[in-house]
């Protein structure tokens, strides 16, 4: 009971200093703040979400304008970012992808000490936000880089209906990998006359029809284990045998190409069943009832809905709202210390020309105030970050998955999302069609590897 008593007192005094360290807009009856302007760029929350919070913000910030320009096209925001910052210009702040930081932090200004520390980061936001935004700086310091609205993670969508009809002493879906590969087993429907398989259990084994197959692959090598990069992060060792590691990165591969092999038990996927030209690949296919279950975040889940919408005049087999249900993420190890998912999100964070620096962390303390997130979670739904708003949010029917995972998700840094992308897009669709594993993967890390700088990235001078 002591101990619970004093980490509550904790959390509450890092949330306390956290909203005292708060700039006015006025100074003994002068606008110290007049003319100032602080540009904000954001990817994926339109101005309906965010302008009233700035707003609100504003209010007692006399003279301050922060000029708010949302994104949604992602590669356009990274080439404006990047090429804006390179000639000194860009944005005052900006959300950047949890995985970037650790390679990009040189380009940021850091919260500043009297604002708050490592420490008061690590009890109001959860590990895995910790572990992102918390990079040690050529100095040897650790400082905070960014600071999260926001923790997604990896889950599994299910139609409940196919469940209840295939395997109804279930319900839903297993909790471990190999009992997915059962499942699936039982959820497949062939056309009796053909043999052509009609409905999958489960979307995998191919990427050039999953909209989510390269967040699986690395949702695999965290569960895993697997490191990445070396210690200087200069060269990847992904393919490299590792001791500690719960499967080999050939392992991983040939249980993600399994699904997609006619010859194998739990066979579930092919080409046919989605349109590799779709926009939303196999969440299509699961809208229209051609796949019992799909990977993805929680912001799927309103494009499930919007689809259904629209698929619902033209189609029969379209699911139903009511059977749309979500599942944690598959596990090898299903113990409270070893139950593992991938966290994606984007944090806000301050660029290095910004000039207010210290106006700029304060609107973004603002940002993550308890208040704020219960609102901001009102209208996008989009799980917290905070650890003091997880077992509220964790009722909800179905974000509540999404947020009960955050605890236990993880992520590794990485230089380049789009090519990444690419590198391992390409590497699964080339064994999911029987190609040689070893080929595959040598190629993908040779890719990767240029990409890199030979001095790596950690604790070096590289701009």
């Amino acid at each position: 009971m002591t101990k619970k008593i004093s980490l509550v007192l904790l959390l509450v005094f890092t949330v306390l200093f956290f909203d005292a360290c708060r700039i006015k807009g006025t100074d003994s009856g002068t606008d110290t703040l007049a003319g100032v302007v602080l540009d904000y760029y954001k990817f994926g929350d339109e101005k309906d979400v965010m302008e009233p919070i700035i707003a609100d913000y504003l209010q007692d910030k006399k003279g301050l304008t922060i000029n708010y320009r949302y994104f949604n096209d992602f590669d356009q925001y990274q080439r404006v970012i990047l090429n804006e910052m390179a000639e000194g210009e860009g944005p005052d702040i900006f959300s950047m992808p949890n995985s970037w930081f650790f390679s990009n932090y040189k380009k940021l200004s850091p919260l500043p000490p009297e604002y708050g520390t490592v420490s008061d980061f690590d009890t109001l936001f959860v590990d895995s936000a910790s572990k992102d935004l918390i990079v040690t700086d050529i100095d040897g310091f650790d400082k905070v880089y960014g600071v999260p609205m926001t923790i997604d993670t990896l889950a599994l969508y299910y139609n409940k209906r196919h469940f209840e009809e295939k395997i109804p002493s279930q319900g839903r879906p297993s909790a471990t990998w190999d009992g997915i590969k059962d499942d699936v087993s039982l959820l497949n429907v062939y056309n009796l006359e053909t043999g052509v398989l009609e409905t999958g259990g489960l979307a995998l084994g191919l990427s050039s029809n999953i909209y989510f197959a390269v967040d699986v692959f690395y949702a695999l090598l965290v569960q895993s284990g697997i490191s990445f990069y070396d210690e200087r992060m200069s060269t990847t060792k992904f393919s490299s045998s590792q001791t500690g590691t719960k499967n080999s990165l050939s392992d991983l591969l040939k249980l993600f190409a399994s699904f997609s092999d006619s010859t194998m038990k739990n066979y579930s996927w092919n080409s046919l069943l989605s349109d590799s030209e779709s926009e939303y690949k196999d969440i299509e296919a699961f809208v229209n009832g051609r796949v019992s279950m799909i990977f993805g975040y929680s912001d799927v889940y309103e494009k499930i809905l919007s689809l259904i919408s629209e698929s619902s005049r033209f189609s029969s087999t379209v699911i139903s709202k009511e059977d749309v249900k979500v599942a944690p993420f598959p596990q090898f190890d299903t113990s409270s210390s070893g139950k593992i998912t991938y966290a994606s999100y984007f944090a806000e964070t301050v660029s290095r020309n910004c000039e207010r620096p210290d106006l700029a962390w304060d609107f973004l303390i603002y940002l993550t105030q308890k208040k704020t997130l219960t609102s901001y979670f009102d209208k996008t739904k989009k799980p917290t970050s905070r650890r003091d708003m997880i077992e509220e949010q964790s009722k909800h029917p179905i974000y509540g998955v999404f947020v009960t995972q955050i605890g236990f998700s993880k992520s590794f840094p990485i230089v380049d999302l789009s090519y990444y992308g690419k590198v391992f897009s390409n590497m699964l669709e080339f064994i999911g069609q029987g190609g040689d594993i070893t080929r595959a993967y040598k190629e993908a890390e040779n890719s990767i590897n240029g990409l890199l700088p030979s001095k790596g990235f950690i604790n070096d001078k590289i701009d």
